[in-house]
């Protein structure tokens, strides 16, 4: 092997591991849970927001705020609900909670999106509808849960 060659190679394998390696974990879901508090001077009481907007809620409040984030990168509606909403409601449930959001369905409209523009020949919508109706069906149930669950006080 020549020496150019050699060099080459050396250089080339480990970016083609790393690309194969990140193709794989592209293509499952992470769990992402973080939780901080914003304290600000002066303050005495201290709430939870589960999701986002707490930066704000602790200037508009003039309290200290923890912040629960409870995410799963890739994941479809089905499994926000499952696994972030339904199975780690005690976030949700704690008598300092003021605000609990979140967000679903960008993935199941990627996916969709992705099937789609991989066809050929005579349009199917039946994924798009499908993943529009998978959206509305877990986000109704994610509120309704919510609203039945989350800390009332």
């Amino acid at each position: 092997m020549s020496r150019r060659f050699r060099r080459t190679l050396q250089t080339l394998l480990p970016t083609l591991a790393l690309c194969a390696l990140g193709a794989s974990a592209a293509a499952s879901t992470l769990n992402q849970n973080v939780s901080w508090t914003i304290d600000r001077a002066a303050t005495t009481a201290k709430y939870r927001v589960v999701a986002y907007g707490a930066e704000y809620l602790s200037a508009l409040w003039n309290a200290d705020i923890e912040s629960v984030r409870r995410t799963k990168s890739g994941a479809v509606a089905s499994d926000v609900y499952t696994n972030k909403i339904v199975a780690e409601r005690s976030y949700m449930q704690a008598s300092n909670t003021r605000v609990v959001s979140f967000e679903m369905c960008g993935n199941d409209g990627l996916q969709a999106r992705t099937a789609f523009k991989k066809q050929t020949g005579t349009c199917d919508y039946s994924g798009m509808d499908a993943a529009v109706n998978s959206c509305k069906t877990y986000l109704a149930a994610a509120m309704d849960y919510i609203n039945a669950n989350a800390y009332a006080g």
